[in-house]
């Protein structure tokens, strides 16, 4: 019997309850479709046989290279893995896995990402950078070079950052706007950093905690310098080094704010200047601080408040200072240790007046801020 003659005989015998249900006669199955139906009915005449999910067993893993069988994918890996990880690497002994390595030291990968990282890093006074491998000598990556000053680059994203932040004018930059005050700026992270540390709740903060002690702060790159300059053994500092003198910082911006100081010409410099007085000077915070100080109405003045004492000022590191020198105890204290005897103070003025009185000989002033005692 063919299947349409078995499906017209079924449809002849159909039965049909008051709710319009159509009953198969063979099995239990039943459904208002009748399409639905007439495929069900195709089913008892297959000579398939169907995989029963209720009753049916775990179809087990079988090793191919012994007797080994599980249900579970993780141990049949871990069998592969432990038993026959050397047979399976001699059965395709023929591929062999391409080595990244740096042309200027010993470093060597199998990931490509990994040596970009590491090349930026390592190759900065190379012009152009070349793939090291056994299976190609193709130019893998080259310097993202400026058009209009000496900045270059690994990545095309710090090139375009770069651009829209030293070269566009005011009118072209696309600026990103706060939704709650005036600030904009001419990146998004920067945005959102605005948002987190002045708009938004306590609860609402997304804090930086330092692993080695209780500081915390709504910034991740004052959790990176906070680190780099308390935490860090001597050997493992990430020094920012001035080209033209013996200066070394342990924060970029520092190293930014001392050629900025010391090593640019008049005429290279880029004045910030206060709107409302003659004032100008080489950084923007200088000029924020002195508007503050000096122009601002006392009911629109930001204040710094102490929670210990009825202290407050108009800047936070003056704020801290005096923290550090009045409430903090011994063994919390921020020293600004002399190098040239065991002097130490609580304030950097202090140490420059000592040295002033005490070492005037010596050309230089050195200050090291060392960490807590």
């Amino acid at each position: 019997m063919s299947i349409l003659e078995y499906t017209e005989k079924c449809a002849d015998n159909l039965t049909t309850s008051s709710k319009n249900e159509h009953n198969c006669e063979v099995c239990p199955y039943s459904t208002t479709s009748f399409f639905l139906m007439m495929n069900h009915m195709k089913r008892h005449l297959s000579t398939i046989i169907l995989f029963d999910c209720e009753n049916a067993k775990v179809e087990p893993y079988f090793c191919k290279d012994c007797n080994f069988e599980t249900d579970l994918t993780l141990a049949f890996r871990i069998h592969i893995k432990q038993c026959h990880s050397v047979k399976r690497a001699n059965d395709f002994s023929e591929f062999t896995i391409q080595k990244f390595r740096c042309d200027k030291c010993d470093f060597e990968t199998d990931f490509a990402i990994n040596w970009l990282q590491h090349v930026a890093r390592c190759l900065k006074n190379v012009e152009n950078i070349h793939i090291s491998s056994e299976n190609s000598d193709k130019s893998f990556a080259t310097w993202y070079k400026c058009d209009e000053c000496e900045y270059k680059t690994a990545y095309k994203s710090s090139l375009r950052r770069h651009r829209i932040s030293k070269h566009l004018n005011d009118d072209e930059i696309p600026w990103f706007y706060c939704p709650k005050c005036l600030y904009k700026s001419k990146q998004k992270c920067s945005l959102n950093t605005h948002i987190n540390v002045h708009h938004l709740n306590d609860e609402e903060i997304k804090w930086f905690q330092c692993h080695h002690c209780p500081y915390k702060t709504k910034r991740n790159c004052d959790l990176k310098n906070h680190i780099n300059a308390l935490h860090l053994d001597e050997k493992d500092i990430k020094w920012y080094e001035c080209k033209k003198c013996s200066y070394k910082a342990k924060n970029s911006s520092h190293l930014r704010r001392h050629i900025k100081v010391r090593h640019l010409g008049e005429q290279d410099i880029k004045w910030y200047e206060c709107k409302q007085c003659p004032y100008k000077a080489k950084d923007s915070y200088s000029v924020k601080k002195h508007i503050n100080a000096r122009h601002l109405q006392e009911q629109d003045i930001k204040w710094y408040e102490c929670k210990i004492c009825p202290y407050k000022a108009k800047q936070k590191s003056s704020l801290d200072r005096h923290i550090n020198a009045r409430h903090l105890e011994e063994q919390d204290v921020k020293w600004y240790q002399c190098k040239k005897c065991p002097y130490k103070a609580k304030q950097s003025s202090n140490l420059k007046s000592h040295i002033v009185a005490r070492h005037s000989e010596e050309q230089k002033v050195s200050i090291v801020n060392i960490s807590f005692f």
